[in-house]
This record gives structure tokens, sequence and C-alpha cells, in this order.
């Protein structure tokens, strides 16, 4: 009769409680090594265009110091030489169209729910001093194909942080992956210090010293 209390008593506060809450995951951004950007949301994925993906990566990062941007602003760091705001716009409105007007507002141009990108996952770890972490989830350059002022200032940033923090890492797995990436393949004071810092019995110190003669001689004037 005990245990039968206790399970009606059970059976009643979990009736009370109700169901659990539906944890809500945010959509996800991913512009890093991409020609263009994929957008995970709750439903599935979108393969934006890459005039989409430049102007919701800038939106992205607009949101990040809590701003928005009008179309002006959006112009300048979309399009190079005269800024064509009316271009924006209509650019814009496919987006709002295709993404719906609950996850992009316009007056100003801002995004009204919270947007993950890895971009901003990479420079979270590297400001933890997660160097490794921070590596793993650097596939390539933020749209290598984009040429939007812009987007090449985020690139150009994020690249310059992870650089410096792998040399000052001083760790060869590190180096020695870091300068596996494109944008380090032929970069000098990386497989230097590949070569500095790899121990003297490693074999992999061959391929470094190999890689550093490449750059090197090339580098000479002729």
């Amino acid at each position: 009769a005990e245990r039968g209390w206790q399970h009606r008593g059970q059976r009643q506060r979990s009736a009370g409680r109700g169901p659990p809450p539906v944890l809500r995951v945010a959509p996800r951004l991913e512009v890093l090594g991409r020609e263009r950007a994929r957008l995970t949301l709750p439903g599935g994925h979108v393969e934006l265009s890459l005039r989409h993906s430049e102007l919701l990566l800038l939106l992205a990062e607009a949101a990040v110091a809590g701003e928005g941007r009008t179309a002006v602003q959006l112009a300048a760091e979309v399009h190079r030489g005269e800024a064509a705001a009316v271009t924006v716009r209509a650019e814009l409105s496919r987006l709002r169209r295709l993404l719906g007007a609950d996850l992009v507002a316009s007056r100003p141009y801002r995004l009204l729910d919270r947007v993950e990108t890895d971009l901003d996952q990479v420079r979270r770890l590297l400001a933890r001093g997660s160097v490794g972490s921070a590596l793993e989830r650097y596939p390539g350059a933020v749209l290598p194909a984009s040429r939007a002022p812009g987007v090449a200032g985020a690139r150009e940033r994020v690249s310059a942080l992870l650089r410096q923090a792998v040399l000052r890492s001083r760790r060869p797995e590190l180096l020695l992956r870091y300068a596996q990436l494109p944008e380090s393949a032929d970069d000098v004071a990386v497989w230097q210090a590949c070569l500095d810092w790899l121990p003297a019995s490693s074999p992999r110190r061959a391929a470094a010293a190999a890689n550093l003669l490449r750059l090197r001689r090339g580098a000479r004037p002729t």
C-alpha cells in the first residue's frame, strides 16, 4: 500500500511539472573554408548565394556588437567602388523572402534571432587561449571567393589572430597542422617555426626544411 501511494505521488508530481522545456537551437551560419555560406535552420540546411552569404555574415558580425546596418552601410561593406544601396535593398528583400522576416528585420537591417557562426566560435576559442580547438574548427578562410570589403576585413582579422596564436604556441603539432592550410602553405615564418620547434629526432624536420628552402629560393630576386 505504501508503495502504491509513492507511485501515485510520483505520477502527480510529474503531471504537475508538465512536459520538459524544448531547447531552441539557434540558426548556425558556416562561412569558414566555404565558397558560399550554409545556414542551418531547424527545418534543414539552406545553401546561400555568394551575395546572400556576404550580407548575412555582415549582419551576423554587426549583431555580435549589438548593432544593425543601413542599406548604405551594407553597400559600402559589400561593393567595391561606388556603393549601390538600391541593389543591396533588392538583395536583402530576396534574402528576407528566402529566410523569413522573423530572422532579418529592416530599418535598420538587423538579425532578430541569434545566429551562431563558425567564425565567431573560432574567435571565442582563441580569446580563451584554446588554440588547438580553434584550429580544429578552422577549415579555411572566410568565404575565400568574396571580394566584399567587409568580408575581406573579417577574413583578414581572424586569419591574423589564428596565425599569431599558433606561432606563439610554439607547439610543433599545431604549427604543422596550420601549415597545411592554403593561406599558410607559403608562409616562411610558419615553416621556420616548425623547424625551430620540431625535436631534432622528428622525421618531419626534413619536409619542413625542404619547404623552407623552396620558399626562400622562390623569394630571391631574379
